[in-house]
């Protein structure tokens, strides 16, 4: 399985400080260039997704925002097709038909295709990672595919078959838990506990909490879900 590397830790730090700063568009044009030289190079079209992807945040517009939604999605998926073991292009992909949605306008509404995608391609990523020696990021698939679930379940979409969210859970609660040492894309790794931190309540919620601390420790979002829960630690 291609595992994240600490180049891709970079070029996604890179990528989101170089968005904060409204200077994206030259390190985008040299991954395009990069891309355009070699399309058949699945790491190439990594490299320029990952990097938009990044960039996201830092979009205004929902028109650009559609726009690169769908050629992030669509390069993704031609790296998937390439390296069907990648694992972060596989979870980007499902983060992006999932996640994304629910922070920017033009996805406020969920679709069943594009729930449905994301449930598979998260499936089979659950799968591929369960042959591997555990990385403590591979908890973010599992509270991934619960988060599809859920929101499968409140849309009234078939997920076949269905994501068992209690059994996703155990998995991820029963392991050790090491913080990730991918802290600028822990930003991104951290959505789903996040996520699902805030929609689930009582001892269910305290194990997440408690993962989530463990997992990504110092990272904003997580902080500010956990500020004042009293159930974590107890």
């Amino acid at each position: 399985m291609r595992l994240i590397t600490s180049a891709d830790e970079e070029l996604f730090l890179t990528a989101s400080v170089a968005g904060k700063l409204g200077r994206t568009r030259p390190l985008l044009e040299r991954l395009q260039d990069r891309y355009d030289a070699a399309p058949d190079e699945p790491e190439a079209a990594f490299a320029y997704a990952l990097a938009q992807t990044a960039a996201l945040p830092s979009i205004t517009s929902d028109f650009e925002v559609h726009a690169a939604f769908g050629t992030i999605v669509e390069m993704l998926g031609g790296v998937v097709d390439a390296a069907p073991d990648h694992w972060l292009a596989r979870y980007c992909r499902a983060r992006l038909r999932a996640l994304v949605p629910t922070s920017y306008s033009v996805f406020t509404i969920y679709t069943e295709s594009e729930l449905s995608k994301a449930a598979v391609d998260i499936g089979d990523l659950v799968l591929r990672q369960s042959r591997q020696r555990w990385m403590p990021y591979f908890a973010s698939t599992h509270l991934l595919a619960a988060f599809i679930q859920r929101m499968a379940d409140e849309s009234g979409t078939t997920v076949d078959p269905p994501l068992p969210v209690a059994d996703l859970l155990d998995a991820v609660t029963g392991r050790p838990h090491h913080p990730v040492a991918f802290p600028a894309l822990g930003a991104m790794l951290c959505e789903p506990f996040v996520a699902l931190h805030d929609l689930w309540d009582g001892p269910r919620r305290a194990r997440l909490g408690e993962v989530m601390a463990a997992l990504f420790p110092g990272q904003p979002a997580v902080e500010r879900a956990l500020a004042g829960d009293p159930l974590v630690g107890t």
